[in-house]
């Protein structure tokens, strides 16, 4: 049996599709006459139960902590939604997503990166866990037994960047198994690739295979991907971080150039540094310089699935609470060209090429022997907004080039 599956269930009192909007507005009657206004939680109080979040966080847990943590979001989530039922606020809308960042943090802790961006190949927001009910229910119920096997287990719907999969089953790190938990009835099979359903398991399918074999075509794509694995590890320069974010806590705002390729300011929200002033300076006069500079409080808002959430960097938990929420920010500048020039065996950095079409402009021409390649920019946007230092981003751009190239000489 393939590494995914679909859970099917179909309770007596399982609530019709069609009912669902007649459900809500009942639900949000009878809410607001359970919930006074008064009573919703101030900005500050939703700051708390973040902070107790925060301090029941651990990178260190058993698949049945693993779980209960998952439960706490649960209940936040399901508490914050009912608040909004009675009124819609965006100070709630932006603590669910914060909200669910912790779960984001359990996903990079149980999953590569690699494993994650799979994941996370789909469009919309998180779906909101009272209009499941039973539906929800379920995966909660299959979440339990498999934790009762002492498999570590993700709940989709908790997390931001998990968008396939009701569960992902952590079995493998880079292969998860991937659950559906459907209350409905399964269809007659000549039926079963229809309509929203069938778009779902056929994605689920494509996304599952391609993260077991490490080749193949993702569906509602047209064309075939294929993975190459490194060996280099990646280095952070948490510690320039850590000084910067400490001077900003301490009302002082702070420019430092860690290395010649990169500029860093930090300032608490409300107190500025004239970064942009600072750039202009550091950047040398030169016809074609590029930059790329990245703000820290762009993944949270964002919900990236290459960036990993500031409560796993190596830093002291006082800084790490700030960068969760935002109180500071992190202004980035790296040069395009940081990579130009570095050699790694028979490959080496040729130069900075201009890509169209894509988000970000620029990549980089790598030569192997004689051959030339052409690679995105994804190793300089580690440094950017992972704080990755450039050798070690470069050295694995490098990797990349040499092992691109063996699997093309096949």
């Amino acid at each position: 049996m393939g590494p995914n599956y679909e859970i099917n269930a179909t309770p007596e009192h399982a609530l019709a599709q069609t009912g669902q909007y007649c459900r809500r507005a009942l639900l949000r009657r009878l809410l607001s006459l359970l919930i006074p206004m008064h009573s919703l939680r101030s900005a500050d109080e939703l700051r708390l139960a973040r902070r107790r979040l925060f301090d029941r966080f651990t990178t260190k847990s058993s698949a049945r902590q693993l779980l209960d943590f998952q439960r706490l979001l649960v209940a936040e989530i399901v508490e914050t939604e009912a608040e909004q039922l009675v009124e819609r606020s965006p100070v709630r809308t932006k603590h669910l997503q914060a909200v669910r960042i912790y779960g984001d943090a359990l996903a990079f802790n149980e999953l590569s990166t690699y494993a994650i961006r799979q994941l996370a190949r789909s469009t919309g927001n998180p779906p909101q866990l009272t209009d499941q009910g039973r539906g929800f229910a379920l995966t909660l119920e299959c979440a339990e037994a498999i934790t009762e096997q002492d498999v570590p287990v993700l709940i989709s719907d908790v997390t931001n960047v998990l968008k396939n999969g009701d569960l992902v089953v952590c079995v493998d790190s880079n292969a998860p198994a991937l659950l559906e938990c459907k209350l409905s009835k399964i269809k007659d099979a000549q039926f079963e690739r229809q309509g929203r359903r069938g778009r779902q398991l056929s994605r689920l399918e494509s996304i599952g295979s391609f993260l077991h074999t490490g080749r193949g075509m993702i569906f509602g794509e047209d064309k075939e991907r294929q993975t190459v694995e490194l060996t280099e590890q990646s280095r952070f320069d948490y510690s320039t971080v850590e000084q910067i974010v400490a001077a900003a806590l301490l009302h002082e705002p702070i420019i430092v150039t860690p290395s010649p390729h990169q500029l860093l300011s930090a300032a608490l929200t409300g107190e500025s540094v004239d970064a942009l002033d600072a750039i202009r300076k550091w950047v040398p006069a030169l016809a074609g310089d590029r930059v790329v500079i990245g703000n820290s409080l762009a993944p949270l808002r964002r919900n990236w699935p290459d960036v990993s959430p500031p409560i796993l960097w190596n830093m002291s938990l006082p800084l790490r609470w700030a960068l969760m929420e935002g109180d500071v920010s992190i202004t980035h500048a790296v040069r395009v060209d940081a990579f130009a020039g570095m050699q790694r065996d028979r490959a080496r950095v040729h130069s900075v090429v201009a890509i169209p079409g894509g988000q970000f402009p620029w990549g980089y021409e790598l030569m192997i022997d004689t051959q030339t390649l052409t690679i995105g920019p994804k190793f300089l946007l580690d440094v950017v907004h992972s704080h990755e230092t450039v050798d070690s981003a470069g050295q694995r751009l490098l990797e990349a080039g040499q092992v691109a190239s063996a699997v093309l000489a096949i």
